[in-house]
Formats: C-alpha cells, structure tokens, sequence
C-alpha cells in the first residue's frame, strides 16, 4: 500500500511534466484509469487522498482533455463528497474531492473571463482558443444540493481557522456561483427558503451562509431584487439568540454591501448596525467592513441623506465605534476593524460645514487618546491591544487631517501627534505601528506646511527619518523614502531660501538614498523600493531651488543608471507596471535638473548627461511593446522640454534611431490623440534648427 501512495506521490509532483503522455490517448486513459482507481473506495486512505490530489492536479494542467473522464471522476467524487458529508468518509479525502470541483469551476471560470476580454478587445468577435466544456453547469443538480447539505453540519463551537468539509463545500459554491451565474439560484434559493425562518439554529444559519456565497456571480438585476426581499429577514437574524447565526447574518449583510449594495439603496439599516458594534468581537470585524462599504457607495451615488450620512448620524456612529474599540474585551483585529470603518465615515463624508465642524471637534478627541496611549507605550506597556490602539488612532488621525487640509491642525495638536510619533518610532517593537506613525507625520507636515521646518531641524526628527530608510524592512522603509519626499516638500520655501541649516542632514540623507537605487538588487519588491527612491530624491531636488545644483549631477547620474536597464522579458506584470512607473519617476527627475539647469543659466552642462540620456533611451526604444502610456508621455515632455532650453546642437544630438523611435509609437496611438499631438510637436521642435 505504502508503495500505491509514494507512485501516486510521484505522479502528482510530474504532473506538469507529463504533457508528452497526456496528448497520446491511450496514454492519458491508462493514467485516468490509474488515478481514478486510486481515488476509489478502498482501505488505503493516503493513496486516495493522493489520488484525489493528482485528479485535481490534472483537471489544473489538462482541462481540454478531459472530455471523455469526467463523467468517471463525477462519479467517483460525487460518491466520496456524500458519505463524507453523512459522516462516513475520512474528511480528509472528502474535502479532497471537493477540492476537484473547486479547481474545475476556477478553471471554467477563467475561460469565461478570456471570453469576455477578447470579445471586448476584438469588437465582440472572440478569439479565445480554450473551449469551456461546462462540466460545473452539467454537475449543479447532483453536487449543490450535497454542498448544501454539508452547510447543515456545523459544530456547536465555531472555529474561524478550521478547515472543514462544510468550510470546503462552502467556497466551493463561492466558485460554482461565479461560473454557474444565474443557473445556481433554483437550487439554492429554494434551500434558503425553506431554512432561514427554522426553528433549529442550524438551519437558519446554513440559510444565511448558502445565501452569502452566491452573490458574486448571478446578474446583478434578480439579485437586487431577490436581496431586498431577504434583506429584512437577514436584518432581523442580526440580532439572533445564537451567536451563529448572528455572526452569519452579519457576514451576509457584509456580502451584500460589498457585492450588490443597491440592493440596500437609502434603506434605513442603521440600527443593526449599531446593535451589532456593541455585540461579540467575531461580529464586530463583520460588520465594520459592512460600515466600510456603505460609506463607499453613498459617496459613489452621491446619497447625502442615507442612513449614515443624514442629521448627526456619521458623528453618533463614530463615537459608538470609538466606544466599542476602548472596551476591555477588544481585540487587535476588533480595534484595527473599528478604526477601518471610522476612517471610511470620514473618508467619504459629504462636504458641508457640518460634518467639517464635526470632524474638527473630533480631532483634539483622537489626538488625547493617542497621548495617553502614548504614556502606555513609553512605561513599558507595548501588548498587541495597545499597539493596535496606536496604531488605529494614527490612521485615523491621518484621515482627518487630509480631510481637512492645510491649516488644520492647531500648534498644540501638532506638537502632541509629533511626540506621539516620535515615541512610536523609537520603541519599533511593531511594523504597522511603524508605519502608520511615519504615515502621520507626513499628514502633518502637509498640514503645517513650512511650519515643519521646526520639527525637520529637530535633530531627533532626522536621526528616525534616517533610520527609516535604513530598516530591513522594505515596505517601512518604502514610506520611510515617501515621508523624506513630501517633508521636502512642505518645507520648500524655507529650504529653497536657506540650504544651508539643514545641509548635514540633507547630505546624509541623499547619500542614503543613492546608495540604496544603485544596490544590485532587482527583484520585484526592490525595484519598486527604487522607484520610491527616484521620487524622494526629485523632491529634494524640487525643495532646493536655485540651490539643487549640490545634488542634481550625482542623482541624475545615478537614476539614469537604473535607466537604461531593461527588464527581463519574463518578468510579471504586476513587476513591470512597477518598472515603468521607475522609467517615469527618472523622466520627472531629468526634466527637474533640466529646468534647474535652464534657470540658473547653465544649461550648457546638461550636454555632459547626454550620454545617459541617450541609453536610457535605447532601453526604452528596444521596450516598446512593454512600455506604458504614461512612459511615453513622459519621454515627449522630456524631449520637448529639451528642446526648448538646450541650444541647436544639442536638439540635433537627440535625432537619434531610439528617439525616432518613440516619436513613431506615440504617433501612432490614434485611441491617445493628445499624445499624437504632443509626439508631432516634440518632432518638430526637434527637427527645427
């Protein structure tokens, strides 16, 4: 038997590897014959769980041959996933086999999608290559009726993090939903029906959550209307006798606000939902993404008079949040979720005088609980519930203050929130508490504007601000490079004016940075990090005027370095997204030491960059086909920019293959006609003698 498992094993781990076997028929029935057998009732339980395992694997790589096996591993599956769901199969093996299901209907799913996109790029006409069989559509009448039977078998205890069959059969509808769209409600609705006003807690709360995960994917139109008439029904089982229930109703709610919340419109709902932040702490992180939601789209449908937004609610909400959070019961995640939903209130709150004033009185209340958590903190007292309390008061605090804007904060406030932060960032015993009290101070120092120029020559301000970029943690010290950036910023005038008082401090920094871009690291996580840094160096450069000239060559020179750089060619989206923004952050920090140069007559020496320029852009030219819009409209202010300030010989060294290039694909982009425009004009300017 051991040996049946270890083959089995082996079979899943090839399984990738296999493509050669799987495309000769007689092969590829030997191995689902193989499988299929394996994953039959038997007395190895490992070997059918591997089996199970392997099916999923090959349903993963090879979907469009299955065809002519699914109707054996429907069978087999269906089987193991029943008895499982009675109680007599190893719960293992059954989530499993459900687990096949799953990958099936995320597959279809997939293609679905495909579809959709290429009929969208190709006006309506497709041209997918993948064919979606429907298996999960052709499996709706047999498996959903025995996922919802599984969602009946709750335990008396709730576990959040257990994995369960009832858990598996669950998400497995979640997929089913999205591919099976408007088919699955027959099935579930009836079940819904039949079960949410039960007398037995276990059917009211399997009503709930069979409902909840069938949202995101039938059309939105029956939904909303099927919502609005369960909708008093799961307000009411919000307030349910079982804490189950309860925590399902909630977490439907949940659902609803984020997946169809027409389907609440301007219905009055306040009420649960305030019954709901005073109940247990699982219902409490529920219903504050609830909040989060409905705050969201009242301001997206511009709904001044909803339910949260009309008289004083949004305030009253606010202090039941607040409220809620400094109860002795509360959680780091209860506090973390408290301070989501109130940042999201303010967030989107309506501008009127009103709820200014209201945000205003609001603000000294904050800044008095930080500071008293703040003595915690500086007595020793930095537990998780504390921490967390921190670092939600400075989120919250932040929100607030971009609200409000310049000239918001009182100099008391300020010099509160800028100990509390100067308190925080010295104890560094928790990254979010880190991160959020950097994020403060650049709310603050916006707020105050020249004013922070007090704290930037404080020598305690720049050791932390130092130190911020010099942590191995790469996202801190990615705000810790966004933070240097915008105190720069705010301190434009008085740094522009007067270099000098802070030049040790600017020099060390600098140096810093540019250490930092020209490190060899290029992996996804840390090129994007430079890009950060590219941007905190222009705005030092920006900051200093007349006066940048002390550091424009050597950052220049160093940016251009990661310039002319061209990603690999398998690099993922997601990282050459990145990448581009890094090529347009370099672009805003030539054009910067160009109008620098331009305006203290020494434009001449920008010929000595000339060089760099040009094999930034080689790499940019021989990237086309990767190279985002924005990039180009970048490289066209650039070159246009140029040609303004430099002299003839300079314009003609830019008449260059690459730039010729680039002038040629943003010409041609007919769907970006502001970029043609500027792309001919460039030319010309260039062109002219």
């Amino acid at each position: 038997m051991q040996v049946q498992s270890v083959a089995m094993h082996c079979l899943y781990e090839l399984t990738e590897l296999i493509q050669q076997n799987m495309s000769v028929e007689t092969e590829r029935t030997i191995i689902f014959q193989m499988v299929c057998c394996g994953a039959s009732n038997g007395p190895n339980k490992d070997l059918r769980l591997k089996s199970f395992m392997t099916i999923g694997r090959l349903i993963e790589f090879y979907y469009d041959l299955l065809s002519t096996y699914m109707q054996s591993i429907f069978q087999i599956s269906k089987t193991v996933i029943e008895k499982g769901v009675n109680g007599a199969e190893d719960p293992e093996v059954t989530k499993q086999a459900i687990e096949i299901w799953s990958t099936c209907a995320e597959i279809e799913y997939d293609i679905n999608l495909d579809v959709q996109q290429n009929q969208q790029n190709n006006n309506n006409q497709s041209t997918q290559t993948r064919t979606n069989y429907g298996f999960v559509n052709k499996s709706l009448e047999l498996l959903v009726p025995i996922y919802l039977k599984a969602l009946l078998t709750q335990k008396d205890e709730y576990d959040e993090d257990e994995w369960t069959i009832r858990k598996a059969a669950a998400c497995s509808l979640d997929v089913f939903a999205a591919v099976a769209q408007d088919n699955i409600l027959n099935f579930v609705l009836k079940f819904v029906e039949q079960n949410v006003s039960q007398t037995n807690w276990r059917n009211r709360e399997a009503a709930l959550t069979a409902f909840g995960y069938i949202l995101d994917g039938p059309s939105k139109d029956k939904l909303i209307r099927l919502t609005s008439q369960i909708l008093p029904i799961i307000l009411k089982l919000m307030t349910d006798d079982n804490i189950q229930v309860r925590q399902s109703a909630v977490w439907a709610f949940g659902r609803v606000t984020d997946v169809i919340p027409d389907a609440v419109g301007d219905k009055n709902v306040l009420q649960p939902i305030v019954r709901a932040i005073g109940d247990k702490n699982t219902i409490v992180n529920k219903i504050c993404w609830s909040i989060a939601n409905l705050s969201r789209y009242y301001s997206e449908k511009q709904m001044t008079n909803s339910c949260i937004y009309s008289d004083q609610n949004a305030f009253n909400l606010i202090r039941e949040l607040l409220k809620r959070c400094n109860r002795q019961d509360s959680t780091s995640q209860v506090i973390i979720g408290t301070h989501e939903a109130i940042n999201a209130i303010i967030c989107f709150i309506p501008q009127n005088d009103r709820n200014k004033q209201m945000i205003e009185s609001l603000l000294p209340e904050l800044v008095s609980q930080m500071v008293t958590a703040s003595e915690l903190c500086k007595a020793g007292n930095t537990n998780d519930v504390v921490m967390y309390k921190m670092a939600g008061l400075f989120s919250s605090i932040q929100v607030i203050l971009d609200k409000l804007g310049v000239n918001s904060l009182n100099q008391d406030n300020t010099n509160k929130i800028m100990h509390c932060c100067c308190t925080l960032l010295q104890i560094k015993d928790n990254d979010l508490v880190y991160e959020e009290a950097l994020g403060c101070i650049t709310y603050v120092a916006k707020c105050v504007q020249d004013n922070f120029k007090f704290f930037l020559q404080s020598p305690q301000v720049q050791d932390l601000l130092y130190k911020s970029v010099r942590t191995g943690n790469l996202n801190i010290c990615r705000i810790g490079a966004g933070v240097i950036g915008d105190v720069y910023t705010s301190c434009s005038e008085f740094i522009s004016t007067d270099p000098v008082k802070l030049q040790v401090f600017s020099d060390k920094i600098v140096s810093e940075l540019l250490g930092i871009l020209i490190g060899q690291d290029t992996d996804g996580q840390k090129m994007q990090l430079k890009g950060h840094i590219v941007d905190a160096l222009t705005d030092i450069l920006i900051a200093h005027g007349p006066h940048s000239h002390r550091y424009s060559g050597s950052i220049l020179e160093k940016c251009l370095d990661i310039g002319k750089l061209v990603p690999p060619q398998d690099m993922d989206e997601i990282d050459m997204q990145d990448f581009n923004e890094i090529r347009i952050s370099i672009i805003d920090t030539c054009r910067t030491c160009m109008a620098e140069l331009a305006a203290s007559q020494q434009i001449g020496n920008f010929q000595k960059y000339l060089p760099q320029i040009h094999n930034f852009f080689n790499a940019v030219s021989t990237d086309l086909n990767r190279v985002s819009v924005n990039v180009l409209k970048s490289c066209i202010k650039l070159l246009s920019e140029a040609a303004d300030y430099c002299d003839p010989n300079t314009k003609q060294s830019l008449r260059t293959p690459a730039v010729q290039k680039i002038l040629h694909k943003a010409g041609s982009m007919t769907n970006e006609q502001e970029l043609v425009q500027q792309a001919r004009s460039a030319f010309e300017q260039i062109s002219s003698n």
